[in-house]
């Protein structure tokens, strides 16, 4: 099996996709020493030994907020060309527009593309506008922005290439994607008014998955190095991005908003190779990365796509049961999880009927998120009030919440 970034074979609309729930390159990903399971931690790195295998065998701790259950089989309606699966393997390579919901219930739908693919949603500073990548238009993928609200798109970025993985800047003035325009994948910054892109990365090995610090100063991001033969986690200044330092080995950084609390959040696998991943932090301390902790970690699933709440205190995060059994371009399902930073107050948003990934936390509170739900992927909002009514340091295990109490 091939390892790494491939070029363009037929049909490849998208770099990756999941934006975390691709893992690591077969053979090639990035691990810990030891196995995460079950251990001792050292000095300086903590584990918070809290599993989800009960929790995922078992009922959703909250009773999920579904939209009327569809067909199965209407999943995974069209083309899912990728140049890197989901699970980090190289591979080669529309329906009727759904019902909007009601705003008074908890799911509301975000965006409705009939064509193509739509993935690696984030939400700018306000709340009020989105960036993502989508095929809606073009065999390669391009940046959009949209207001959550509306339904109107505007095109961003317009290459015959691949651009991916936006990322707001804290101002939500500027965004950085990844893009293999060059001919590999580098990080670039352009304004949201459009107008040509800066480079931030310009090296042989593919750089992926932007996020920037909560100062606007520095950018951090994911490269597989070619000579660790494993994805690292790399950072460098915006104005200077000749200085770049490695923090650790992981993937799909997303830094803290909590300016007191300078950690950044990631994944990696439990060992060399393996799909069972579980989500972790580091705190960026003077240059350095320091007291890698893990947050929460399954026997029997990989724990993927982790992304902060506004206030840096809770996780959303992504759980694939039985990983090694998945199909390489997305699971049929997969489900969302709220967790405290700590490990305690695990929440079940959703029930196992669909593909359910790459939550991103906007400020009004709602959690975005992509969805098989209507027959072909789009972005689906989820109001979480009353689910962090239920997160307490205690945990707040098995609480439910009726999904149809305000619906009409």
């Amino acid at each position: 099996m091939e390892t790494g970034v491939t070029k363009r074979t037929r049909n490849l609309p998208t770099l990756i996709i999941l934006s975390g729930l691709i893992t690591a390159i077969s053979g090639c990903s990035s691990s810990p020493s030891t196995n995460t399971t079950a251990r001792t931690s050292s000095p300086s790195e903590t584990v918070v030994e809290k599993s989800l295998t009960s929790e995922i065998e078992n009922e959703p701790l909250v009773e999920p907020f579904e939209s009327t259950p569809r067909e199965v089989a209407q999943m995974g309606a069209g083309s899912r060309g990728r140049l890197i699966g989901l699970f980090g393997e190289s591979i080669s390579e529309g329906s009727d527009r759904p019902r909007e919901h009601s705003g008074r219930s908890n799911l509301t739908q975000v965006s409705f593309a009939t064509e193509g693919e739509t993935f690696d949603p984030v939400i700018d500073p306000t709340g009020e506008f989105m960036a993502f990548a989508s095929t809606m238009h073009q065999e390669g993928s391009n940046i959009y922005i949209k207001r959550t609200g509306g339904t109107t798109v505007t095109q961003l970025t317009s290459d015959p290439s691949d651009d991916v993985m936006p990322s707001f800047d804290p101002s939500g003035q500027k965004v950085a994607f990844a893009s293999n325009r060059s001919g590999s994948w580098d990080i670039y910054v352009t304004s949201v008014n459009g107008g040509p892109p800066a480079k931030i990365t310009n090296e042989p090995d593919q750089c992926i998955h932007p996020t920037w610090s909560p100062d606007g100063r520095m950018i951090a991001y994911c490269k597989f190095g070619n000579q660790s033969g494993r994805w690292e986690i790399w950072v460098t200044e915006v104005d200077n991005p000749g200085t770049r330092q490695f923090l650790e080995y992981g993937m799909f950084p997303r830094w803290s908003p909590d300016v007191s609390n300078n950690k950044i959040l990631f994944q990696r696998p439990r060992q060399r190779g393996s799909r069972f991943h579980s989500v972790w932090t580091i705190d960026y301390i003077n240059g350095e990365a320091m007291h890698p902790t893990e947050i929460v970690s399954a026997s029997n699933a990989a724990v993927i796509n982790p992304s902060w709440s506004p206030d840096g205190k809770r996780v959303v995060f992504v759980t694939v049961v039985d990983p090694e059994r998945a199909d390489e371009t997305r699971p049929e399902q997969s489900d969302l999880w709220v967790v405290n930073l700590d490990g305690s107050g695990r929440i079940k948003l959703t029930d196992g009927q669909f593909a359910n990934y790459q939550p991103v936390w906007s400020n009004d509170g709602r959690i975005f998120f992509i969805s098989s739900r209507s027959g072909v992927d789009n972005v689906w909002a989820l109001h979480t009030d009353r689910v962090l009514e239920l997160i307490s340091p205690a945990g707040g295990e098995y609480a439910t919440v009726d999904p149809d109490r305000d619906r009409e």
